[in-house]
């Protein structure tokens, strides 16, 4: 009796779009069968690929003679340890952006963008990100306010008529409104 139950599996076919479908355990078995046997053939293709190339390579090196093999065998390794050399200058490299980029305020997230294997041209890509990232917070804060950052006020941290004169009517509002004494003392001439 087994056999003939329903169960019910969602999303088991790659076209179902949010529709249930019954299957039996004989139908579940199979699909189930079916997408083992897939993985497994892949699987093995993929084997059969390498074993391929290898035979290809010893059947290119047989063919050459004695000092030929050598050469050819110190070439492979010669590049195959500069590619693992350039794997760890970027594995390197990307443990220094990490730090860089916590210390300078920008997202971690982004390291795969700024990584290189010259260090140099890495923090270059670091600062400039950084630099970039700032230029469109500013501008998107300018958005949101209607204006641009706040003046500064002079050294002794009195804002000076000239610096009122320069202001938007946007930042003299805001001054009228939060310390009109201040707003009266710079407009009376």
């Amino acid at each position: 009796m087994n056999d003939l139950e329903m169960q019910t599996v969602e999303g088991a076919e790659a076209g179902s779009t949010n529709s249930e479908k019954t299957y039996t355990q004989a139908e579940l078995e199979q699909l189930l069968q079916k997408e083992a046997d897939r993985r497994v053939s892949m699987a093995l293709a993929k084997k059969e690929k390498e074993t391929q190339a290898k035979i290809a390579e010893a059947q290119r090196l047989s063919k050459m003679s004695e000092a030929d093999r050598f050469q050819a065998e110190l070439d492979a390794r010669e590049s195959a340890l500069a590619e693992k050399e350039r794997q760890l200058i970027l594995s390197q490299n990307k443990v220094a952006a990490v730090q860089a980029m916590e210390s300078s305020g920008v997202p971690t997230t982004l390291v795969d963008f700024v990584l290189n294997e010259d260090a140099d041209v890495m923090y270059r890509n670091i600062k400039t990100l950084k630099t970039e990232i700032d230029k469109q917070v500013q501008a998107q804060v300018a958005a949101k306010i209607g204006s641009g950052a706040p003046t500064k006020a002079s050294a002794d941290g009195k804002l000076t008529a000239e610096q009122f004169g320069k202001m938007s009517i946007a930042e003299k509002n805001r001054i009228y409104t939060t310390n009109p004494e201040l707003y009266n003392s710079l407009t009376k001439k």
